[in-house]
């Protein structure tokens, strides 16, 4: 390849006390060397920095400026952060956008630099759409943090069952606590038929296997909270919960598995690579990699002139996408608000089949 690299930045957490995805870099690494072995950008090499923000938004802050203004990256690719509200201000003056971030805080819904193609907590909120596909289920128990966040989660969920004609019940869970039998009885005293577990797997697998010892009901998770920890907790709980996919990860998708050739082929390790988290960050790179490839001079400009005039989007893996639409008017930059049914499969998160569904309209 001859020219100037063209460099794409990333910010996530890799090494901190609070929350530490040291793999999710790796998946996006992959994806650039795999572009590059195709050829790379009409012949340009794609250059992949990596910013760890150690979830602390002072360092966030440094990452943005280091990748947008020091590296010049011409976008920030898949980040994912807790702290990506520091990212914005940046991206503004440097006319740059974040594509492929992951739903996080405020302003990657909000703000038109963001782009989000799939995962966060966002897609849970479409659980109540595979549900209502159940007549037998009038009730319904969400079982969220009972940190700050957890009221989004219940207020969206709660809409979305209350508008298929099913009564949601609320039960907001301690992080810190270890029992789950007081929240068990609850779910058996509510009379659902199924619960939403909107928390940790590591917590809401004993809660299943308590509240399943209690009352015969159906679990439901969003997959982008299942990693193989999730995974093998559930499987240790003896319970197989529904999982909402936000992504088609099956064998019989053809995108799905050029990222596990490319995982196979360029990096070793990955534990979480049957996931949607780190398949994520495979896609945003991969995704970007088309569009550059489409510009005659990829620069920033012409990079989000693209996205303005040609907003839909087919990523082969989720269901298709339009920047131009805004599905969930208070959460204007979060597209993808579909999902399919899938199921933990020998330690692993697989599509079921079945046809996309969202509670928002689609």
């Amino acid at each position: 390849m001859t020219g100037e690299p063209i460099t794409i930045g990333m910010m996530s957490p890799v090494d901190s006390p609070t929350l530490s995805l040291p793999e999710y870099p790796k998946a996006a690494q992959a994806a650039a060397d795999s572009v590059n072995a195709s050829g790379g950008i009409n012949g340009r090499p794609l250059k992949f920095v990596h910013c760890d923000d150690k979830d602390d938004p002072a360092t966030a802050s440094v990452c943005a400026r280091t990748l947008l203004q020091d590296d010049d990256a011409i976008a920030m690719v898949g980040s994912v952060s807790r702290q990506s509200a520091v990212t914005y201000p940046v991206l503004d003056a440097t006319n740059k956008v974040s594509f492929g971030v992951v739903l996080s805080v405020p302003d990657d819904y909000n703000n038109p630099a963001s782009y989000p193609l799939m995962g966060g907590s966002a897609p849970g909120f479409n659980i109540p759409a595979l549900i209502a596909k159940d007549p037998s289920v009038k009730t319904v128990v969400i079982a969220a943090t009972a940190a700050s966040t957890g009221q989004v989660v219940i207020d969206n969920m709660s809409a979305g069952l209350t508008k298929a004609g099913i009564t949601p019940v609320p039960i907001r869970i301690d992080p810190k606590q270890v029992d789950m039998t007081p929240y068990a009885l609850q779910i058996r005293d509510s009379g659902a038929q199924a619960v939403i577990v909107s928390i940790a797997p590591q917590s809401a697998a004993p809660l299943a296997a308590q509240a399943a010892r209690l009352k015969d009901v159906k679990f439901y998770i969003s997959g982008w909270l299942i990693d193989s920890a999730g995974a093998a907790a559930f499987q240790q709980a003896g319970v197989e919960p529904v999982i909402a996919m936000n992504a088609d990860l099956g064998p019989q998708n053809a995108r799905f598995q050029q990222y596990k050739n490319d995982i196979a082929k360029y990096t070793t390790g990955l534990k979480n690579a049957d996931y949607e988290i780190d398949f994520n960050a495979w896609l945003s790179v991969n995704q970007l990699a088309e569009i550059l490839r489409k510009l005659p001079d990829p620069t920033p400009a012409a990079l989000k002139d693209y996205l303005t005039k040609n907003p839909t989007m087919d990523t082969g893996v989720t269901h298709p996408l339009d920047f131009a639409s805004t599905p969930a008017p208070s959460l204007p930059r979060w597209k993808n608000v579909w999902i399919k049914e899938g199921k933990l499969d020998g330690g692993k998160v697989v599509a079921t089949g079945g046809d996309w569904v969202s509670s928002y309209g689609g």
